[in-house]
């Protein structure tokens, strides 16, 4: 998503930043940023926000074995940071958009944990998981190589805009 200052980028101390004054830099700018959060629709910001709601609240499915449960009292809401987390591995494609709901919400930045006892409610004939001591999101263990991808502490995206 940076853009190319120069034909020879060895010699150029700048060869690749976000902003340039030329016309095709300023509309491959806007391209990154409406991939994020502007258009095309859905951009990776919404489907992040999208896959968080169906995490908590379940989906239900055309039959009851194919219902996708929320969790009970997942709590807080994902913040910006933790948004953006999760559009970067939409965006670094370590999520197949093309599997089944139920595969790509289990392949998120973040997941819901539970490190109490684990049960089951009906509510409006969803399907909800509850958890004694409350559920958290967390970083998903299954998901290492969009972990890595984002931030690492040595190369991830995140480290690199520091």
């Amino acid at each position: 998503m940076q853009i190319a200052t120069a034909t020879d980028q060895k010699t150029d101390p700048n060869a690749w930043k976000w902003a340039d004054p030329s016309p095709t830099a300023a509309a491959n700018t806007n391209d990154a940023v409406n991939l994020f959060s502007g258009t095309p629709s859905p951009n990776k910001i919404q489907l992040a926000t999208t896959y968080e709601n169906e995490i908590i609240t379940g989906v239900p499915g055309s039959k009851p074995s194919q219902d996708i449960p929320g969790y009970s009292g997942l709590q807080p809401s994902l913040n910006g940071l933790q948004l953006e987390n999760m559009a970067l591995v939409l965006y670094g494609g370590w999520v197949n958009l093309q599997s089944p709901l139920s595969t790509i919400l289990t392949h998120q930045y973040y997941i819901p944990n539970c490190t109490g006892k684990q049960g089951r409610t009906k509510s409006g004939g969803q399907t909800y998981l509850t958890c004694s001591t409350g559920w958290q999101w967390t970083p998903n263990a299954n998901q290492a190589n969009g972990l890595n991808y984002v931030m690492n502490g040595k190369s991830g995206v995140r480290d690199q805009l520091q």
